[in-house]
């Protein structure tokens, strides 16, 4: 966990490592240890020529601190990133110690979090692509990205509906506390500004609501709860949430429920997705031995 405390995992939000920063960085600072040493080998060892052509060869690197998130956002892995610096709910969780998270679990939000689960699409990058099958292996005759297994195959619709139920529940339950009257209902359409705007300009559906809570339409004010499969929120929906009383560390909860399902569905794909191999499949198919 102290690893996240370095300038290129917080820069950003962005929380991922890059290592042509990091060792070079390591390294550095274990030369100027040498450098600075109250021992007198150790100083020679430090300001010896060798030392001078490795902080040279450490100057060359290419990325810094401050670029490397933006060049991480601009790649396939990190687009989805890109708007985790504007609410900190969305990166917090990885090195809040208020944040309880088992270490086994904490490594498969890590793998969410910077795309590594092992797809299909994941496995075969490269010229390896062009010879293996990337298909969803549930039959849905797409490529087969995390997205698509967590957010769109229908092997893992359940699981989505009891992500969705579970958040709302959650955020639900804190504005009761706060004395707001709760009405739950599912949303339609994807994206926070979409979805808000749908509703918003649904004058037979506010006319409901208003006579539902017995107020005038004009002081119905809507929003939306909104993140992706990847626990990073929109701006606008947490300030929204948050505005009417919802705490960060709430959020932050939501943040890793979502993370924890979305981990959960595909751990249930790859059960419903499995290979039998060897002498249990002979057995299966009635080709092998009893």
């Amino acid at each position: 966990m102290k690893a996240l405390s370095d300038p290129q995992f917080a820069a950003g939000g962005c929380a991922v490592p890059q290592l042509g920063v990091l060792q070079t960085i390591r390294y550095l600072t274990k030369l100027d240890w040498l450098n600075t040493s109250q021992y007198d080998a150790a100083g020679m060892i430090g300001s010896s020529a060798w030392a001078v052509k490795k902080k040279r060869w450490c100057g060359l690197t290419k990325r810094t601190d401050e670029s490397w998130p933006a060049e991480f956002y601009g790649k396939v892995d990190g687009f989805e990133l890109r708007e985790a610096e504007n609410v900190s709910a969305s990166t917090r969780w990885l090195d809040d110690p208020m944040v309880h998270i088992p270490s086994s679990e904490w490594l498969e939000y890590i793998k969410i979090w910077i795309n590594a689960l092992l797809t299909r699409i994941r496995t075969t990058r490269g010229s390896k692509r062009l010879r293996e099958d990337v298909a969803c292996r549930g039959g849905c005759g797409v490529h087969e990205t995390a997205a698509h297994v967590i957010q769109q195959c229908f092997r893992t619709h359940g699981g989505r509906i009891m992500r969705h139920d579970a958040v709302a529940s959650t955020l639900a339950g804190e504005l009761r506390r706060g004395g707001y009257k709760i009405h739950r209902a599912r949303p339609l359409t994807k994206g926070h500004k979409r979805k808000r705007n749908y509703y918003a300009n649904n004058n037979e559906l506010l006319a409901q609501i208003g006579g539902l809570l017995e107020v005038p339409v004009r002081s119905i004010d809507v929003s939306m709860i909104t993140l992706s499969w990847r626990g990073v929120w929109a701006h606008e929906s947490a300030m929204a949430l948050t505005s009417l009383g919802i705490s960060k560390a709430v959020l932050r909860g939501v943040t890793t429920w979502v993370l924890k399902r979305s981990y959960m569905n595909f751990a249930r794909f790859n059960q419903t997705t499995a290979t039998c191999r060897g002498r249990a499949n002979l057995m299966m198919s009635g080709r092998g031995p009893p």
